[in-house]
């Protein structure tokens, strides 16, 4: 369903409590609360917020803590169909806004990076999950496949969803231009405010060149590290003796929550430090007076020259043959 009106969006920087499923999806539900009450008709939350994104992996001896965190990880993530999915959908239907939470999806012994989207009236449009944890992530989460190059048509437009580096995956944009995306939503942990590899610029950059490339309004949310979650970190990781990284890392780390139009320009944000909800309305107009210029699922895409393919979902594990 093409995006026809302006619609108000909402996205959120927070954090969550660490590993604390219940605690965590509270704050949620708080967020959405005050989002729909401001107006806004899709709410975007970070990466891997409930219960928490695993800050651990990139400064922990994952032989030492690793386990024991993955155990606790395990217990306090989220299964579909669960109490917590379905406090995100009363949420969702009390606010009357479409909702985008990240979380730690469990199946069975394997968790998955996921985002979960669910419409204004509470139903659960779909799952996706990360095509591909980034350096230390895949201590602790598996792959996506194809089936997690989507988009959904709503009301509001076609929406498309990517997790933090996947933002990398030229192919994986290529793709959700090509099936029609016009809003975008990208997760994102805590970042360092400065750093070569891995920054909160980096997210910045990413954000306002993903709109320009792709002529969409891009929402992007990230997590935020207060006192309590590191302290948190720090007791679950041995207290005294846990990594010094753990506190030398701390003072550094921020977010970037934003809000960017079509002409790669920040409508709203980014801001970097603190909890805080950031909105704009987003005109669908500007996306035409974007792709004047260019529109790289039309006049300026060459699919005679370069394509993209996207393939069957991966096989199950066991399958029965009959002879």
């Amino acid at each position: 369903m093409a995006m026809t009106r302006p619609v108000r969006v909402a996205a959120v920087q927070a954090s969550p409590v660490f590993l604390d499923r219940a605690a965590t999806t509270d704050k949620v539900v708080a967020a959405i609360s005050e989002a729909g009450a401001n107006g806004a008709e899709l709410v975007v939350l970070p990466e891997t917020f409930i219960p928490c994104y695993p800050t651990w992996i990139w400064t922990a001896d994952s032989l030492v803590v690793g386990a024991e965190l993955y155990v606790r990880l395990c217990e306090q993530a989220v299964e579909r169909g669960s109490e917590t999915v379905s406090q995100l959908q009363q949420a969702a239907r009390e606010a009357g806004a479409v909702v985008a939470c990240g979380i730690n999806e469990r199946d069975d012994g394997t968790l998955y990076n996921s985002q979960v989207l669910i419409d204004a009236e509470g139903e659960v449009m779909g799952y996706r999950r990360k095509l591909m944890p980034t350096c230390p992530e895949r201590t602790v989460w598996g792959r996506g496949d194809s089936r997690d190059i989507r988009v959904w048509d709503t009301p509001l437009g076609t929406l498309g969803a990517l997790i933090c580096y996947e933002h990398t995956l030229t192919p994986a944009k290529a793709a959700l231009v090509g099936l029609g995306e016009e809003i975008h939503i990208a997760m994102w942990p805590s970042f360092p405010e400065q750093g070569d590899l891995l920054s909160v610029e980096t997210i910045e950059t990413a954000m306002r060149a993903y709109a320009w490339e792709t002529q969409t309004f891009v929402i992007h949310a990230s997590g935020f590290q207060d006192g309590s979650f590191t302290r948190a970190n720090r007791e679950a990781q041995g207290g005294d003796s846990a990594s010094p990284l753990i506190d030398a890392m701390a003072p550094m780390m921020a977010g970037t929550t934003g809000i960017v139009g079509p002409n790669g320009r920040h409508l709203a944000g980014p801001i970097r430090r603190g909890e805080e909800i950031v909105y704009a309305d987003l005109d669908p107009r500007e996306r035409l007076r974007a792709k004047y210029l260019v529109d790289a699922a039309g006049h300026y895409a060459r699919p005679d020259a370069v394509s993209v393919v996207i393939h069957d979902h991966d096989p199950p594990l066991i399958s029965t043959i009959s002879e």
